[in-house]
């Protein structure tokens, strides 16, 4: 099992060199599109900004051999979530604007299901080694997620995916904080839908519910990712990051074990994932149109 990073960062500072003049027919633009068309994953980047921000934060990445740095923290991250396929992640340093709203493109990261093997830095905000490692462990959790499950298909799901990415990218000495009995109420009863404004929600809060149009759920802000990585920490106590991987844990099953089945429950478990896989597609073209709006 190998993790590898894309290289995206000195190709796309080569670009931010070349003039913009002639706009789709201009020499960066042009370059950028012969990135895509040779693989690079550089879809996430604007190719066209004039921000002086993104500029210096690629820069600095490139100072800080980021790609090296996030390509041995997630191998070691890999190893210890027990991922057995070959992954390929890549930064991607994201510019705020008209087009990319902060708030819709880290739904579509972490919840939609679609951009799970890049690694989102934002342009103008300062990334040090101890940062970038934590952001690295955090999207392994979600790499592994998708590679070895699906990306999350309900509430609960997400909720165990997030609460687990953060608990594993917790920094040190951070206060713990404590699971919210209110929270886990709101979960139980939304915990089997698959809508992506519901799993929005419940993540992020009723404040953010509203703004995007969406159904509050009667909790604060980022309340239910709180709660998650409450449970996911309390959790962790007991089992490895790597068990509850595999089992697609949620924070609706708590930190203790379950009583033990009266029959192997493992082809049952395969059985369900299988059954569930169908939906996947229908629930990340949701997220993009959710996302796009």
């Amino acid at each position: 099992m190998t993790v590898r990073i894309a290289p995206t960062l000195a190709a796309m500072a080569d670009i931010y060199q070349l003039s913009t003049d002639g706009g789709p027919d201009s020499p960066r633009f042009t370059k950028y599109v012969d990135l895509n068309r040779d693989g690079y994953p550089v879809a996430g980047f604007n190719p066209m900004t004039t921000s002086k921000e993104t500029v210096e934060t690629v820069d600095a990445l490139i100072e800080l051999d980021a790609e090296e740095l996030a390509s041995a923290t997630a191998n070691d991250c890999a190893r210890d979530l027990g991922l057995r396929a070959d992954i390929g992640l890549s930064i991607t340093v994201v510019t705020p604007g008209m087009w990319t709203d902060r708030l819709a493109t880290e739904i579509e990261h972490r919840i939609g299901g679609r951009r799970w093997s890049e690694i989102l830095i934002w342009s103008g905000e300062k990334v040090d080694a101890d940062l970038l490692r934590l952001l690295t462990k955090a999207q392994m959790v979600r790499a592994g997620w998708a590679t070895m499950h699906q990306p999350p298909r309900t509430v609960a799901q997400l909720a165990g995916q997030e609460g687990l990415a953060g608990a594993v990218a917790r920094p040190e000495g951070e206060p713990t904080p404590a699971p919210d009995p209110a929270v886990a109420e709101v979960l139980a009863a939304v915990g089997d839908d698959g809508h992506l404004a519901t799993r929005a929600s419940f993540l992020y809060g009723d404040e953010v519910a509203q703004k995007m149009g969406w159904s509050p759920l009667g909790i604060g802000p980022s309340a239910g990712y709180a709660h998650s990585i409450a449970v996911a920490i309390e959790t962790l106590k007991a089992k490895t990051a790597s068990k509850l991987l595999r089992s697609e844990w949620t924070p609706l099953d708590g930190s203790s074990d379950p009583a033990p089945p009266a029959e192997p429950a493992a082809p049952v478990a395969e059985t369900a994932a299988e059954a569930d896989t169908d939906t996947v597609t229908e629930q990340t073209e949701d997220a993009a149109a959710s996302t796009s709006e």
